[in-house]
């Protein structure tokens, strides 16, 4: 997978500002700052090699790699903050 400068940069500007805008949203709830823009960092590279793996393509240049890194970090971000909230409510843990 290759990615160009410009889209790498989308990328990770896009994962950090979704982490950072659910840590403002979440205040109390699941990560730090620092853990939700590093997830949201994470999710964004995943979302935007999932996409480009199963061949989903968004033409537009850059707003393309912008769409699959936030749908990427708040499925990840998402889906983080419900598993540790299922761990929390476990009996005994």
């Amino acid at each position: 997978m290759v990615i160009s400068g410009e889209s790498t940069v989308v990328i990770l500007l896009v994962g950090v500002l979704v982490g950072w805008w659910a840590n403002s949203i979440g205040r109390g709830l699941g990560f730090d700052l620092i853990g939700d823009v590093f997830v949201g960092i994470v999710g964004a590279l995943a979302g935007t090699w999932l996409a480009r793996r199963y061949g989903v393509q968004i033409p537009v240049k850059l707003i393309g790699p912008a769409i699959t890194a936030a749908a990427g970090s708040g499925i990840l971000l998402v889906a983080l903050r419900y598993a540790e909230g299922f761990w929390k409510a476990q009996p005994g843990r």
